[in-house]
């Protein structure tokens, strides 16, 4: 893939992130930010995934990149960083993985659906471990902070 058929996807997907974040009536500013963090998530895992041929890992890096600038938008703008994550995360959720596999295993071609359901757990599993991984960090530096603190 080109890059700039990635620019190209990853701005729809920025546009996804956007109106997806006012879906959940968010304020016009965090759409934007929401967009941009779709944009950011969606390039970072497209690069990985093409100049590393890893999809678990473009989805982990994409997902680690939102998670960690949510919970610092969180703090910066006094809203709950889900309110950016869960929009920037849009794009990375591989629900068609889902598809394909049911599809394959519908029309009986049992090697390509688990190979296919194979790739997608572990892109939602790369998914979930970075967002746990850096609200993890996150929470254990709040502490240390506030113990610092007093």
């Amino acid at each position: 893939m080109s890059v700039s058929k990635m620019i190209v996807a990853a701005l729809w997907s920025g546009g996804a992130s956007i109106f997806c974040s006012l879906y959940f009536n968010t304020r016009y500013s965090h759409a934007v930010i929401s967009g941009i963090l779709g944009v950011m998530s969606y390039f970072l895992y497209l690069i990985i995934r093409e100049r590393l041929g890893n999809e678990a890992l473009g989805f982990f890096v994409g997902t680690v990149a939102v998670a960690f600038a949510s919970e610092i938008l969180a703090v910066l703008m006094k809203n709950p960083a889900t309110v950016f994550l869960l929009s920037g995360l849009l794009p990375l959720v591989p629900g068609g993985g889902l598809f394909y596999m049911m599809r394959d295993a519908v029309q009986k071609r049992f090697t390509e659906a688990f190979n296919t359901g194979y790739q997608t757990v572990m892109s939602a599993a790369a998914i979930a471990l970075g967002v746990a991984v850096v609200s993890s960090v996150f929470r254990i530096v709040q502490a240390f902070l506030r113990r610092k603190k007093k």
